[in-house]
């Protein structure tokens, strides 16, 4: 089960409020915990988010370059906002998801917490508890 800390997720939906109407980028950060049982699913829980440096904002799509980035980050997944008010991901999204982790939010206005929806790398919703 993937855990995402009340903060870090409040923290996310405020920058995508600053930046609406253009689109906000974030990415999480956090670890796995060790499995009790070998058929447990893993435990994974998120407890930071990493505004990238320098990271471009605009209407239709938000982006940062990779090599701003501390070089030893463990990168969980990522957050960033739709102000169309689709919380689907985008073919440019699943692209993305697909080499930057295990789970993404997409926020859309007016970006409280029951307006974001999270997806693993393939794009497919999955579970979530905010802790």
């Amino acid at each position: 089960m993937i855990s995402l800390d009340r903060k870090v997720i409040e923290s996310a939906l405020q920058g995508a409020r600053n930046v609406y109407p253009n689109e906000f980028i974030a990415l999480f950060r956090g670890a796995e915990k060790p499995i009790a049982k070998k058929n447990e699913e893993k435990n994974v829980e998120i407890t930071e988010l990493i505004i990238p440096p320098f990271s471009d904002y605009s209407a239709h799509s938000s982006g940062f370059n990779p090599w701003h980035l501390p070089l030893s980050i463990d990168i969980i997944g990522s957050f960033h906002s739709h102000p169309s008010g689709r919380g689907e991901p985008s073919q440019q999204d699943l692209n993305f998801f697909s080499t930057n982790g295990v789970f993404h939010v997409i926020a859309f206005p007016p970006f409280t917490s029951d307006s974001f929806r999270a997806y693993n790398s393939k794009g497919k919703p999955i579970p979530f508890k905010v802790r």
